[in-house]
């Protein structure tokens, strides 16, 4: 059974979003450890890695903004996409499973 075209479309824009979010997640992590990074400590980028992970994004975007490895504008484009992702991501029985509530995915 296919989904009606609406449907696909919203399916499609959730996909997008997930997976830019997921990359910019990545990339932001992998920009601050590869900065903190000490080349003569065997090992310093796991565990920088490692002393990052939870962190939150908005924080870590933060940091990485704080030290000029991203621009201002990059930074909030950044997260506009994790505000985004985080109105999808945590569910709210009050609000209930609308995906009208996000109004960045629902919009044409």
């Amino acid at each position: 059974m296919r989904c009606p075209p609406v449907a696909a479309q919203l399916v499609e824009r959730l996909t997008r979003l997930l997976v830019v979010h997921l990359l910019l997640d990545r990339t932001i992590t992998a920009i601050l450890t590869i900065s903190l990074c000490n080349p003569r400590v065997i090992g310093s980028f796991d565990a920088i890695e490692k002393a990052l992970a939870p962190v939150s994004m908005d924080q870590r975007i933060e940091l990485a903004k704080a030290t000029n490895l991203i621009s201002v504008s990059c930074a909030s484009s950044i997260k506009t996409v994790n505000t985004v992702r985080n109105k999808l991501a945590h569910y709210d029985p009050k609000v209930g499973g609308d995906l009208s509530r996000v109004q960045e995915l629902s919009s044409p």
